[in-house]
């Protein structure tokens, strides 16, 4: 028999418990290194013997998703001839990433790639990079295109708006929708999220968004997140996940509640623990966007930019959702 959780605190320790050991073995699902408030940054250089300098300012330096689109930068790197300098924390700090995106200039760097995840915070530092002619492309989330020379990454009004048909198709045009994102200031989630709500609205009125909240991309996190919100909303149906760690989280909850049948979960991007569970008939299925592409194009337009080449504004690397019937051949396909 299984052992009884009175209370949300009790579900959250046994989760947390739970969710350490399934993280650890499943292997980086959204791996922090931290010691304090200290965070420890990821550096790499892959060198191709040229004088040619990208900087590559990513906002997870060791989360698996993000490593994708540096294999594919450091792919591009070596075609073109462009060393890539890769650098990040370990958790999404902002402040950080201006921090580096200043010492690029200030190295000379000959272009920068950068997600500006809070544009806001960027303003100033890309003004700089503008004054000292070092081009800009941004990636993954985009900023205002008067401060950058152009961008690379998935369509996110046409993301969001994938995401509301394909909830408001599977459920028959009636819901209760939890969200769980980053955090509720995030550039490209915050555009999905509004393009999702937009055609809600207008074609599938009866899918309601009960909550919204934020796990940090942090599996953990989206495990406690997910306890809470079923405590507190026991009427919701469906999960989506507008970023990759989360949706492993909300499955293994709903796996130990035995609500594998009662809630359908809707997840992003392609962790193999995603993977797995979408395989398993666990999940449903996921909107996996292409990092690797992200990253291989991202390079390529800034060569472009350096070399005095035309190139797109906007740059679609694309996304592919991902249900039991095409994993397989999704993961015989990968790079990974």
């Amino acid at each position: 028999m299984k052992k009884q959780y009175g209370t949300v605190t009790g579900r959250i320790k046994r989760a947390v418990a739970i969710g350490m050991a399934a993280i650890c073995l499943l292997a980086l699902c959204a791996c922090r290194t931290t010691e304090g408030a200290i965070v420890f940054e990821e550096e790499s250089v892959t060198e191709v013997g040229t004088d040619m300098k990208i900087m590559f300012i990513t906002p997870l330096a060791k989360h698996p998703i993000w490593l994708e689109a540096k294999a594919g930068a450091e792919d591009a790197g070596k075609e073109l001839g462009a060393t890539i300098t890769w650098r990040g924390p370990d958790i999404t700090d902002s402040s950080y990433m201006v921090d580096v995106m200043e010492e690029a200039i200030d190295q000379d760097y000959d272009a920068i790639i950068v997600y500006p995840i809070e544009p806001e915070l960027f303003v100033d530092v890309m003004e700089k990079a503008k004054k000292t002619g070092i081009p800009v492309v941004t990636i993954c989330g985009d900023s205002a295109p008067g401060l950058r020379d152009s961008y690379v990454g998935t369509d996110v009004e046409r993301f969001g708006q994938e995401a509301a048909e394909l909830i408001g198709q599977k459920s028959g045009g009636r819901a209760n929708v939890a969200v769980l994102c980053t955090d509720y200031d995030v550039i490209n989630q915050i555009q999905e999220y509004e393009a999702f709500l937009k055609v809600l609205e207008e074609k599938y009125p009866d899918v309601k968004v009960v909550v919204r909240e934020t796990d940090n991309t942090d599996s953990l996190k989206a495990v406690q997140r997910t306890y809470e919100i079923l405590e507190n909303y026991p009427e919701i149906d469906f999960f989506w996940s507008m970023e990759g760690a989360g949706a492993p989280g909300v499955v293994q909850v709903l796996k130990e509640k035995d609500m594998l049948d009662k809630v359908t979960v809707l997840g992003t991007d392609s962790m193999e623990p995603m993977l797995d569970a979408i395989e398993a008939g666990e999940a449903w299925g996921s909107l996996a966007q292409n990092f690797y592409k992200m990253g291989k194009l991202a390079v390529e337009n800034a060569v472009n930019h350096v070399s005095g080449n035309d190139v797109p504004d906007t740059t679609d690397s694309g996304f592919v959702f991902i249900t039991q019937e095409n994993v397989q051949s999704y993961r015989n396909e990968s790079i990974f």
